[in-house]
């Protein structure tokens, strides 16, 4: 869920000759054996091209369901060939979005929904292909996508972590360890999401015909919901014990108390291991720990090889923070490093925030980065002992509503606008990471129950692990939220 402002355009079928001549790339180039007739009918011909600066444009789909296929499919194709496209008219560079029509609908054909029209996403030369088999469209129109930044070359690797990435490796390289289950424990924000997608990512690199399927406990239960509602639960299995190689299940904590769940999974997951295939959970806690799980899949669990992530020592927390500044394009000093790092103990994520908050101070300033400004952006981040902050509720709703020019009382009420609820997310999700405050509490807030806000929160948090725009944009308000409190 990235969450758009309104904005300023018309929409055309054309921005000039870059959206026609991109077009032709698509087709003859980088999807030749993908793009049927069919298929470019359907899915790229009623997109529309919004420009929305200079050097900027953005790619409307007709309706959400549209706008979601697109991105699941299309969408690094469509940003290649643009960006190609521009440099032919003599572009240096372009900045492309994705957003869909709030004001019309297309119908959705019928028969997209056909075997004949499955589509693989598309991958660039040289980069692995995420399957997409399912017995139809269905499911794999659902599945979760991987975040191409967790690799193995992006993990910071320090003694905290080092176990955990060797047994992820020797997992992903069909090391015979006597086990076919992998359970990467940690707590929240240390690793456990990047290294189980950067096994997905390595796996498929090497042995593209191998099908990985990529979950949530959570996701799971949906897809299994509405494979019940629909009649075609067959499917589902087929899909989950037929069409899978490795299984990966993230937050199993979810499990807890679901008793219909549990028993779909394990039965899931007995066939994938008689079948010789592989599962990876990742988890908070350890099997045992975690209440209201049946005794038989504690057990299949506590099989596995349990690899914890411990919080990252002082000089791999050196090292997470000048590989992220590296990224961000800013050149931070030792004792600015040093200084982050021996206030920030415990989370992987505060501290890429913490280096969101400097750079944002960083272009608000127009000065380098040094300690004072180190210690302003920082001083109220909260710490490996002190998880408490001072930013309050009121505080955050103020600040998110004013950057998206919405009345506060909006977040509080009935609506279910997409603007208003992706807002009132980002809201209750900001609230749970920056402040001490409980589910209850911050539900209570937004006028939502404990359930809804808890909702909310994972599934935010799963977006802000598998969407490098929504982590860009989540480490953007944590970065101004935090300066305001230290200010």
């Amino acid at each position: 869920m990235e969450i758009q402002r309104d904005g300023a355009g018309e929409l055309s079928s054309a921005s000039g000759q870059l959206w026609p001549e991109a077009k032709k790339i698509l087709a003859q180039r980088l999807l030749p054996g993908t793009l049927s007739p069919q298929i470019y009918s359907a899915w790229i011909e009623p997109l529309a091209v919004r420009k929305t600066g200079p050097d900027s444009v953005s790619i409307v789909s007709p309706n959400e369901f549209f706008h979601r296929y697109v991105i699941g499919h299309f969408r690094q194709a469509i940003e290649t060939a643009l960006r190609e496209g521009a440099v032919r008219e003599g572009g240096d560079s372009l900045e492309v979005s994705f957003t869909f029509s709030q004001f019309r609908a297309a119908p959705i054909p019928k028969e997209i929904m056909s075997d004949q029209f499955l589509v693989r996403p598309f991958s660039a030369p040289g980069q692995a292909q995420a399957p997409r088999r399912g017995p139809n469209d269905l499911l794999a129109r659902h599945a979760l996508s991987l975040n191409r930044c967790f690799t193995f070359s992006n993990f910071v690797v320090g003694s905290p972590n080092r176990l955990a990435l060797s047994s992820t490796r020797a997992f992903s390289e069909d090391t015979n360890l006597g086990t076919g289950i992998l359970y990467l424990l940690s707590e929240n924000g240390l690793g456990k999401s990047h290294l189980s997608q950067a096994l997905a990512h390595h796996v498929m690199g090497k042995t593209p015909q191998r099908r990985v399927l990529y979950v949530t406990a959570e996701h799971f239960l949906n897809l299994m919901t509405m494979c019940i509602n629909r009649k075609i639960m067959d499917e589902f299995k087929r899909y989950f014990r037929e069409q899978c190689d490795i299984l990966m299940v993230e937050d199993v904590t979810f499990l807890s108390g679901k008793e219909r769940l549990q028993d779909e999974l394990r039965m899931t997951l007995d066939t994938l291991l008689d079948r010789g295939k592989k599962i990876i959970f990742t988890s908070t806690q350890p099997p045992k720990q975690i209440p209201g799980i049946d005794k038989s899949l504690r057990s299949r669990m506590n099989s596995g090889l349990i690899a914890s992530i411990g919080a990252p020592d002082f000089d791999t927390r050196l090292k997470i923070l000048d590989r992220k500044a590296s990224g961000e394009g800013l050149r931070l000093d030792r004792k600015v490093l040093e200084l982050i790092a021996d206030r920030v103990t415990s989370d992987v994520r505060l501290l890429e925030a913490s280096v969101a908050s400097i750079k944002v101070a960083v272009m608000d300033s127009g000065r380098p980065a040094d300690v004072p400004m180190a210690e302003e952006c920082v001083k109220a981040l909260p710490t490996g002992t002190d998880r408490a902050s001072s930013l309050t509720l009121e505080k955050i709703r103020s600040y998110v509503c004013q950057a998206f020019n919405m009345e506060e009382s909006v977040l509080a009420g009935k609506s279910r606008l997409r603007r208003h609820s992706d807002v009132r997310c980002l809201c209750i999700y900001l609230s749970r990471r920056l402040t001490g405050k409980t589910l209850v509490e911050i539900g209570n807030f937004y006028g939502r129950r404990h359930s809804s806000a808890l909702y909310t929160c994972n599934k935010m948090d799963a977006e802000y692990r598998n969407d490098p725009k929504v982590t860009r944009q989540v480490d953007y308000y944590i970065g101004e939220l935090t300066r305001q409190r230290a200010s």
